[in-house]
Protein backbone atom coordinates (compact mmCIF):
# COMPACT_ATOMS: atom_id res chain seq x y z
CA UNK A 1 0.00 0.00 0.00
CA UNK A 2 2.70 2.44 -1.05
CA UNK A 3 0.18 5.12 -2.08
CA UNK A 4 -1.72 5.23 1.22
CA UNK A 5 -1.29 7.47 4.27
CA UNK A 6 -3.50 7.06 7.35
CA UNK A 7 -3.50 9.79 10.01
CA UNK A 8 -5.84 8.05 12.46
CA UNK A 9 -7.33 4.64 13.24
CA UNK A 10 -10.86 5.87 13.87
CA UNK A 11 -12.14 5.94 10.32
CA UNK A 12 -12.86 9.66 10.61
CA UNK A 13 -11.77 11.90 7.75
CA UNK A 14 -8.46 13.76 7.96
CA UNK A 15 -7.07 16.14 5.34
CA UNK A 16 -3.71 14.34 5.46
CA UNK A 17 -5.14 10.91 4.64
CA UNK A 18 -4.66 9.68 1.09
CA UNK A 19 -5.23 6.38 -0.67
CA UNK A 20 -5.99 4.77 -4.03
CA UNK A 21 -8.54 2.25 -5.22
CA UNK A 22 -5.73 -0.24 -5.81
CA UNK A 23 -4.44 0.06 -2.26
CA UNK A 24 -7.94 -0.40 -0.86
CA UNK A 25 -8.31 -3.56 -2.96
CA UNK A 26 -5.03 -4.83 -1.48
CA UNK A 27 -6.27 -4.09 2.04
CA UNK A 28 -9.54 -5.88 1.33
CA UNK A 29 -7.77 -9.01 0.08
CA UNK A 30 -5.55 -8.96 3.16
CA UNK A 31 -8.61 -8.85 5.43
CA UNK A 32 -10.20 -11.75 3.59
CA UNK A 33 -7.06 -13.91 3.61
CA UNK A 34 -5.70 -13.08 7.07
CA UNK A 35 -8.94 -12.83 9.07
CA UNK A 36 -11.33 -15.34 7.48
CA UNK A 37 -13.21 -16.04 10.72
CA UNK A 38 -14.35 -12.40 10.88
CA UNK A 39 -15.09 -11.93 7.19
CA UNK A 40 -18.70 -13.09 7.44
CA UNK A 41 -19.59 -10.00 9.48
CA UNK A 42 -19.35 -7.85 6.35
CA UNK A 43 -22.25 -9.74 4.76
CA UNK A 44 -24.69 -9.11 7.61
CA UNK A 45 -27.81 -7.40 6.29
CA UNK A 46 -29.55 -7.23 9.66
CA UNK A 47 -28.33 -7.60 13.25
CA UNK A 48 -29.64 -6.95 16.74
CA UNK A 49 -27.64 -5.14 19.42
CA UNK A 50 -28.95 -4.46 22.92
CA UNK A 51 -32.46 -5.15 21.82
CA UNK A 52 -32.36 -2.80 18.84
CA UNK A 53 -32.52 -4.06 15.27
CA UNK A 54 -30.16 -2.52 12.69
CA UNK A 55 -30.38 -2.89 8.91
CA UNK A 56 -27.49 -2.29 6.51
CA UNK A 57 -27.66 0.74 4.22
CA UNK A 58 -25.34 -0.99 1.73
CA UNK A 59 -27.76 -1.40 -1.17
CA UNK A 60 -25.24 -3.26 -3.33
CA UNK A 61 -25.01 -5.93 -0.62
CA UNK A 62 -28.80 -6.14 -0.46
CA UNK A 63 -29.52 -6.23 -4.19
CA UNK A 64 -26.49 -7.53 -6.12
CA UNK A 65 -26.44 -11.36 -6.52
CA UNK A 66 -23.35 -12.80 -4.84
CA UNK A 67 -22.39 -9.61 -2.99
CA UNK A 68 -20.58 -10.21 0.30
CA UNK A 69 -20.41 -6.59 1.45
CA UNK A 70 -17.33 -4.72 2.74
CA UNK A 71 -17.38 -0.91 3.13
CA UNK A 72 -19.35 2.16 2.11
CA UNK A 73 -18.00 5.65 2.73
CA UNK A 74 -18.32 9.36 2.09
CA UNK A 75 -16.06 12.36 2.68
CA UNK A 76 -16.29 15.86 1.23
CA UNK A 77 -12.93 15.68 -0.51
CA UNK A 78 -13.60 12.61 -2.65
CA UNK A 79 -17.36 12.04 -2.63
CA UNK A 80 -19.16 8.71 -2.32
CA UNK A 81 -16.87 5.68 -2.10
CA UNK A 82 -17.47 1.93 -2.01
CA UNK A 83 -15.60 -1.35 -1.66
CA UNK A 84 -17.59 -4.44 -2.60
CA UNK A 85 -16.65 -8.10 -2.61
CA UNK A 86 -18.76 -10.64 -4.46
CA UNK A 87 -18.56 -14.37 -5.10
CA UNK A 88 -20.20 -16.37 -7.86
CA UNK A 89 -19.43 -19.94 -8.89
CA UNK A 90 -16.26 -19.91 -6.78
CA UNK A 91 -14.96 -16.66 -8.28
CA UNK A 92 -14.48 -13.81 -5.83
CA UNK A 93 -14.05 -10.26 -7.12
CA UNK A 94 -13.12 -7.07 -5.33
CA UNK A 95 -14.50 -3.81 -6.70
CA UNK A 96 -13.38 -0.36 -5.53
CA UNK A 97 -14.92 2.97 -6.49
CA UNK A 98 -13.81 6.43 -5.37
CA UNK A 99 -15.60 9.71 -5.97
CA UNK A 100 -19.20 8.95 -6.86
CA UNK A 101 -21.36 12.05 -7.27
CA UNK A 102 -24.26 10.39 -5.44
CA UNK A 103 -24.73 7.17 -3.49
CA UNK A 104 -27.09 5.90 -6.17
CA UNK A 105 -24.64 6.64 -9.00
CA UNK A 106 -21.83 4.99 -7.04
CA UNK A 107 -23.90 1.84 -6.43
CA UNK A 108 -24.98 1.65 -10.06
CA UNK A 109 -21.39 2.00 -11.23
CA UNK A 110 -20.27 -0.78 -8.88
CA UNK A 111 -22.94 -3.17 -10.17
CA UNK A 112 -21.94 -2.46 -13.76
CA UNK A 113 -18.28 -2.93 -12.91
CA UNK A 114 -18.83 -6.30 -11.26
CA UNK A 115 -21.20 -7.51 -13.97
CA UNK A 116 -18.60 -6.71 -16.64
CA UNK A 117 -15.93 -8.47 -14.61
CA UNK A 118 -18.05 -11.59 -14.18
CA UNK A 119 -18.86 -11.62 -17.87
CA UNK A 120 -15.11 -11.62 -18.54
CA UNK A 121 -14.58 -14.44 -16.04
CA UNK A 122 -17.29 -16.49 -17.76
CA UNK A 123 -15.73 -15.86 -21.18
CA UNK A 124 -12.29 -16.94 -19.95
CA UNK A 125 -13.83 -20.05 -18.41
CA UNK A 126 -15.42 -20.99 -21.73
CA UNK A 127 -12.09 -20.42 -23.48
CA UNK A 128 -10.23 -22.55 -20.94
CA UNK A 129 -8.23 -19.67 -19.45
CA UNK A 130 -7.09 -19.94 -15.81
CA UNK A 131 -9.87 -18.96 -13.41
CA UNK A 132 -7.82 -17.79 -10.44
CA UNK A 133 -9.34 -15.18 -8.14
CA UNK A 134 -9.31 -11.82 -9.89
CA UNK A 135 -9.51 -8.29 -8.60
CA UNK A 136 -11.97 -5.91 -10.18
CA UNK A 137 -10.19 -2.69 -9.32
CA UNK A 138 -11.72 0.55 -10.55
CA UNK A 139 -11.29 4.18 -9.75
CA UNK A 140 -13.69 6.78 -10.83
CA UNK A 141 -11.73 9.75 -9.55
CA UNK A 142 -8.54 9.19 -7.65
CA UNK A 143 -6.52 6.09 -8.67
CA UNK A 144 -2.75 6.61 -8.54
CA UNK A 145 -0.52 4.54 -10.89
CA UNK A 146 1.89 1.97 -9.56
CA UNK A 147 5.55 2.81 -9.28
CA UNK A 148 5.11 6.34 -10.62
CA UNK A 149 4.77 5.18 -14.22
CA UNK A 150 3.45 7.63 -16.75
CA UNK A 151 -0.23 7.15 -17.54
CA UNK A 152 -0.61 6.21 -21.18
CA UNK A 153 -4.40 5.84 -21.15
CA UNK A 154 -6.24 7.81 -23.82
CA UNK A 155 -9.49 7.58 -21.85
CA UNK A 156 -8.53 9.64 -18.81
CA UNK A 157 -7.11 13.00 -17.77
CA UNK A 158 -5.16 14.06 -14.69
CA UNK A 159 -5.68 17.00 -12.40
CA UNK A 160 -5.83 18.12 -8.78
CA UNK A 161 -8.59 18.90 -6.30
CA UNK A 162 -7.80 21.75 -3.94
CA UNK A 163 -10.97 22.29 -1.96
CA UNK A 164 -14.70 21.71 -1.56
CA UNK A 165 -17.30 24.34 -0.63
CA UNK A 166 -21.04 24.65 -0.18
CA UNK A 167 -21.22 27.55 -2.64
CA UNK A 168 -19.64 27.94 -6.06
CA UNK A 169 -18.05 31.36 -5.56
CA UNK A 170 -15.32 30.44 -3.00
CA UNK A 171 -14.49 27.30 -4.98
CA UNK A 172 -13.88 29.34 -8.12
CA UNK A 173 -11.99 32.01 -6.17
CA UNK A 174 -9.58 29.46 -4.69
CA UNK A 175 -9.03 27.74 -8.03
CA UNK A 176 -8.29 31.02 -9.81
CA UNK A 177 -5.99 32.23 -7.03
CA UNK A 178 -3.87 29.09 -7.04
CA UNK A 179 -3.94 28.88 -10.84
CA UNK A 180 -2.45 32.37 -11.11
CA UNK A 181 -0.01 31.86 -8.24
CA UNK A 182 1.40 28.69 -9.81
CA UNK A 183 0.92 29.64 -13.46
CA UNK A 184 4.30 28.24 -14.52
CA UNK A 185 3.27 24.81 -13.27
CA UNK A 186 -0.46 24.80 -14.03
CA UNK A 187 -0.59 26.87 -17.21
CA UNK A 188 -1.69 23.93 -19.40
CA UNK A 189 -4.61 23.11 -17.12
CA UNK A 190 -8.18 24.34 -16.92
CA UNK A 191 -10.30 25.21 -13.90
CA UNK A 192 -13.26 22.95 -13.20
CA UNK A 193 -15.87 23.38 -10.47
CA UNK A 194 -17.57 20.02 -10.01
CA UNK A 195 -20.89 19.91 -8.11
CA UNK A 196 -21.58 16.98 -5.81
CA UNK A 197 -25.20 16.50 -4.79
CA UNK A 198 -25.62 15.61 -1.13
CA UNK A 199 -28.56 14.68 1.03
CA UNK A 200 -30.93 17.37 2.36
CA UNK A 201 -30.81 19.12 -1.01
CA UNK A 202 -27.30 20.47 -0.47
CA UNK A 203 -24.63 20.69 -3.15
CA UNK A 204 -20.88 20.62 -2.59
CA UNK A 205 -18.67 22.41 -5.14
CA UNK A 206 -15.24 20.83 -5.65
CA UNK A 207 -12.48 23.12 -6.90
CA UNK A 208 -10.26 21.37 -9.44
CA UNK A 209 -7.60 22.10 -12.04
CA UNK A 210 -7.64 19.48 -14.79
CA UNK A 211 -5.67 18.51 -17.86
CA UNK A 212 -2.19 18.95 -16.35
CA UNK A 213 -0.82 15.41 -16.62
CA UNK A 214 0.04 12.87 -13.96
CA UNK A 215 3.53 14.08 -13.07
CA UNK A 216 2.42 17.70 -12.84
CA UNK A 217 -0.54 16.73 -10.64
CA UNK A 218 1.69 14.98 -8.11
CA UNK A 219 4.30 17.73 -8.23
CA UNK A 220 1.65 20.42 -7.73
CA UNK A 221 0.23 18.63 -4.70
CA UNK A 222 3.67 18.29 -3.15
CA UNK A 223 4.25 22.03 -3.53
CA UNK A 224 0.78 23.02 -2.30
CA UNK A 225 0.94 20.77 0.75
CA UNK A 226 4.24 22.38 1.72
CA UNK A 227 2.26 25.63 1.76
CA UNK A 228 -0.44 24.02 3.96
CA UNK A 229 -2.91 23.93 1.08
CA UNK A 230 -5.07 20.82 0.71
CA UNK A 231 -4.46 18.99 -2.56
CA UNK A 232 -5.43 15.64 -4.01
CA UNK A 233 -4.22 14.21 -7.36
CA UNK A 234 -7.08 13.03 -9.57
CA UNK A 235 -7.45 10.72 -12.54
CA UNK A 236 -10.76 11.26 -14.32
CA UNK A 237 -12.60 10.09 -17.45
CA UNK A 238 -11.94 12.25 -20.49
CA UNK A 239 -15.67 12.75 -20.90
CA UNK A 240 -15.78 14.98 -17.81
CA UNK A 241 -16.81 18.57 -18.44
CA UNK A 242 -14.25 21.31 -17.78
CA UNK A 243 -15.47 24.80 -17.00
CA UNK A 244 -13.75 27.70 -18.74
CA UNK A 245 -11.75 29.91 -16.43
Amino acid sequence: MSRTIFRNASGLSHRGQMSTAKDMAKLTLHLINQYPKYYHYFSKKVFTFRGKRYRTHNKVLRHFPGAEGMKTGYIRASGYNLITTAKRDGHRLVGVIFGGNTARARDRHMKNLLNRAYAKVQTEKLLGISNKTKRANENSRALAPRGGKTDTSTKSIWGIQIGAFYTRKPAMKLARTLFRKHANLLNNGQISIMPLRKSRNRTLYRARILGIGMRTAYRACRILKQQRQACMPLRLPKTIQIASR
